[in-house]
């Protein structure tokens, strides 16, 4: 009884607070028309989360991601990231190799002045007033800003009662995941945008209950403009030497 109270309590803190300062922080889509979770949404700028969420720090992600899984680098990280102090880069490059970010490495990436010259992601996390895990995977796009590129968080309950409970509180709040009968379908994955430009999944599994929202940014196509953009930004190009 107590999970499933949790499980409401999530969804329904809205209506609670109604009147409250954080009141503003639960709805479901921003004024852009961006979904949101517990007040982070697709496409928003990380510095403006940066003190209004509880981030998590690194050594409270999982085992399995904080392992130094290094992707093999064929250019001087140095070049990728401009305008932080010299001693912060061995930590940011690391974290990047990782793709993880907690709030110090979010505040140095957002501070005045760091131009990003290719394209990279982190991903950060936090906990949701009832205790569920939400994932932030964050990068730059063509703007220069850091970006919420897809906000995910997963469920981990297994009774039968419980599921079909949340599942129909998204479905009430984000009714793009109902069917042409009212049904939410828990196996919901978008295969064209929704109506923000990006796509939505729903699924359940032995695991529990996984929620996701992704900007159309992170498409193959959008992407490969992206780097373009960043590495012609006037900062980023190199002086070519013909000695």
């Amino acid at each position: 009884m107590k999970a499933l109270i949790g499980v409401a309590a999530l969804f329904i803190s809205a209506a609670c607070m109604a009147g409250t300062s954080g009141a503003a922080q639960e709805s479901n889509f921003n004024a852009q028309g961006y979904p949101c979770l517990s007040g982070v949404c697709v496409n928003d700028e990380m510095v403006s989360h940066l003190n209004t969420i509880q981030w998590l720090p690194l050594h409270e992600h999982s085992a399995l991601e904080n392992r130094l899984l290094l992707r093999t680098a064929t250019w001087n990280f140095q070049d990728i990231i401009l305008g932080i102090p010299a001693s912060s880069y061995q930590q940011v490059e690391l974290d990047s190799m990782r793709n993880i970010a907690d709030k110090p490495i979010i505040a140095l990436l957002t501070s005045s002045g760091v131009i990003f010259c290719r394209n990279l992601y982190f991903d950060a996390r936090f906990l949701s007033p009832s205790g569920y895990t939400t994932y932030v995977r964050f990068g730059p796009s063509e703007d220069g800003k850091l970006r919420v590129r897809s906000i995910s968080r997963i469920y981990h309950i297994n009774d039968q009662t419980q599921i079909a409970n949340l599942l129909q509180e998204i479905g009430r709040q984000f009714p793009f995941f109902k069917d042409r009968r009212g049904r939410v379908d828990p196996y919901y994955n978008t295969t064209g945008f929704e109506s923000w430009g990006g796509t939505a999944r729903l699924n359940v599994d032995p695991l529990g209950v996984t929620l996701e929202f992704a900007s159309s940014s992170i498409n193959s196509r959008n992407i490969e403009q992206l780097e373009r953009t960043l590495s012609d930004q006037q900062q980023c190009r190199k002086p070519v030497s013909i000695n």
